[in-house]
């Protein structure tokens, strides 16, 4: 395989030891939490590793409490959802975490930023749904996650909402951006025959056609509430990518936040804040989307009165769970 198609399909993986995960039981700002380890199958039979972590004053079944479902980087793997754990745990909301195949210790070799993702999201959701009986489900997706997410919320108008982090719209941009940092010409100067043979390479080894997946082709088909956000100083997927697929999107519940750092920063404790707001609003949400309140299309100023109240600094968090394994590996191509 070229260093070409490995960069797209084959990033460096964050492989990690079952411990990393930190103790099945534990406590975040002095709030007891579990968490329960479960296997999925997906449609291509491969294996995928999950994580619910939960109150461990509920009983996890219950199908009470809200649930945020966190889809990883192409680079990462579950462990990128300890930077959201500390404030949603708080606030009695559960987080669900998976190792999409491919990546971190689920199986498969190759990832395909989102052709087949969607289906490991969709077995995942199907799981929770069926053995945890969870309804109000919101996703957080980053960067590839995110533009995963994008396409199940497509095609699932039931679940709460959506929240994505630097998504991409179309891969044949990230073709080019990949041909950049891996220093081969742009995929527009390399030859018609060469770039023939990597479509044909991505094509053979996980189905996908680069040159017709298109993330941006499902924004018009979502209703559901949409948080999107974008780092100013991103080099590595265009803020315009994101600013088209706000505009296309089929919700007039939509918000477009612009955040400092660059694509693979971690996350400050105001967007934290916000996005809490966001996933408490729209799960208490009572009938259609389009009654939902009106909060999100509200002045960021207003978000940020409530974020006084929600406010957790992120250094309060007990040893259970520790945000700097969530990028401890190589996210060079974090898509």
């Amino acid at each position: 395989m070229d260093d070409f198609t490995e960069a797209i399909i084959r990033p460096p993986r964050l492989e990690y030891a079952l411990n990393d995960l930190g103790p099945a039981v534990g406590y975040i700002n002095e709030k007891p939490v579990t968490r329960t380890d479960f296997d999925v199958v997906n449609d291509r039979n491969m294996t995928l590793k999950c994580s619910v972590f939960y109150p461990t004053e509920y009983e996890l079944t219950s199908g009470t409490l809200p649930c945020c479902v966190y889809c990883h980087a192409n680079a990462g793997c579950r462990l990128e959802s300890f930077t959201i754990l500390p404030s949603l745990l708080k606030h009695d909301i559960c987080v669900v975490a998976f190792d999409f195949a491919g990546c971190g210790i689920s199986q498969g070799d190759f990832i395909s930023l989102g052709y087949n993702e969607i289906h490991d999201l969709d077995a995942v959701i199907d799981y929770i749904k069926h053995q945890y009986h969870f309804r109000k489900i919101v996703i957080w997706g980053r960067s590839m996650g995110a533009s995963t997410a994008l396409i199940y919320g497509a095609g699932h108008p039931d679940i709460c909402g959506l929240i994505l982090d630097t998504p991409f719209s179309r891969i044949q941009q990230i073709v080019n951006d990949v041909a950049r940092e891996v220093k081969i010409p742009c995929s527009c100067c390399i030859i018609p025959l060469g770039k023939r043979k990597i479509r044909q390479n991505v094509l053979k080894l996980t189905g996908m056609d680069v040159n017709t997946f298109a993330p941006i082709d499902s924004a018009s088909h979502c209703t559901v509430p949409l948080l999107l956000a974008h780092g100013r100083s991103d080099n590595l997927v265009a803020v315009a990518q994101s600013q088209e697929l706000y505009n296309l999107y089929g919700s007039s519940d939509k918000k477009f936040m612009m955040l400092d750092g660059d694509h693979n920063d971690i996350r400050d404790d105001q967007f934290q804040n916000v996005c809490l707001t966001f996933i408490r609003r729209v799960c208490s949400t009572e009938g259609s989307h389009s009654t939902a309140n009106a909060g999100m299309r509200a002045d960021l100023s207003a978000e940020n009165e409530e974020m006084d109240e929600v406010a957790e600094p992120h250094s309060e968090t007990a040893p259970i769970f520790d945000r700097r394994n969530a990028l401890s590996g190589d996210l060079s191509f974090g898509f």
